[in-house]
């Protein structure tokens, strides 16, 4: 009988609190952002530039799209991975990942392997001198497709140009 008293008040609470959730009204600026055609165009040129700058292992061009050298740029690590390093680094996870844009784009453009990354489904959210990227992705080595996810990036306008603030993605690996 408690339980049944149980399941019955925690059934009625959530039909008091569902349609708090659920409601679609909210004010009509709400969902209303500042975008314009030139920008879009603008952010499009970058991702471009990106995987051309991956393609063609060009550094001076990768570094140029982004706001500076120092921009969060890493893959969560599984747990299992993160286990393994805090073995010997109790403060992994924990310091500035940053220097990850360095190593990863580093392999990227200067290993003897062709690389590429390509994208699909690219969305472009952007609300005056901000926009969100996302889009799936696979990396390419060699012609061989070696591990896909999803990528988001924020990316800022400062004076007049479109760069990359930080870079997030998940990480597949393709099983040969």
């Amino acid at each position: 009988m408690t339980r049944l008293i149980s399941l019955l008040t925690v059934g009625c609470m959530l039909m008091v609190v569902a349609p708090v959730w659920a409601e679609d009204e909210h004010p009509s600026y709400v969902g209303v952002y500042k975008k314009t055609a030139e920008d879009k165009a603008a952010i499009e040129k970058v991702i471009s530039d990106f995987q051309r700058a991956i393609r063609d292992k060009d550094k001076e061009l990768l570094k140029s799209l982004f706001m500076h050298e120092d921009i969060l740029f890493i893959s969560p690590p599984t747990q299992d991975v993160i286990d393994m390093v805090r073995e010997r680094d109790a403060d992994f996870m924990r310091s500035h990942p940053s220097q990850q844009a360095n190593i990863t784009l580093g392999f990227m453009i200067t290993e003897d392997q062709d690389n590429e990354e390509r994208f699909y489904n690219v969305e472009i959210k952007q609300d005056g001198t901000f926009a969100l990227v996302h889009f799936d992705y696979d990396f390419v080595t060699d012609g061989t497709p070696t591990n896909y996810g999803f990528e988001v990036w924020n990316m800022f306008k400062i004076d007049g140009d479109w760069r990359i603030a930080s870079v997030t993605w998940s990480y597949n690996p393709l099983t040969k």
